[in-house]
């Protein structure tokens, strides 16, 4: 049994998908609506101020960090809709392929720019 994370932790919902991609009559493409592949129940992990003072101009600047249970696997290509209704895209994934029962995947993400 896992003692770092509570069940009542996991208390909003994440859709994993993409956006469809349109094109038009004479080939050009625009983005379409959101299509969701999946759903996940995720936590919000916090970082020390030394993290966050080491992740300062690099990719992992302005990102945040989602715990979820391992299941489905997660293409870094799908994008996130959290709860609070902003999409995000999926820097890393660190995924918990061992043998326990109960495993987390580390997902970071960084809010989509239009």
């Amino acid at each position: 049994m896992n003692d770092k994370y509570k069940p009542t932790d996991f208390n909003k919902r994440a859709v994993f998908g993409a956006f469809e991609i349109i094109e038009d009559d004479i080939g050009n493409q625009k983005q379409g609506d959101f299509k969701g592949e999946f759903t996940r129940h995720y936590k919000t992990t916090k970082r020390t101020f030394e993290q966050e003072y080491s992740v300062q101009a690099t990719k992992y600047e302005d990102t945040t960090t989602i715990v979820v249970r391992h299941g489905k696997p997660i293409s870094d290509q799908w994008i996130v809709k959290l709860a609070d209704g902003n999409f995000y895209e999926i820097v890393t994934i660190s995924p918990d392929d061992s043998n326990n029962v109960i495993t987390y995947d580390f997902v970071t993400i960084k809010r989509k720019k239009d």
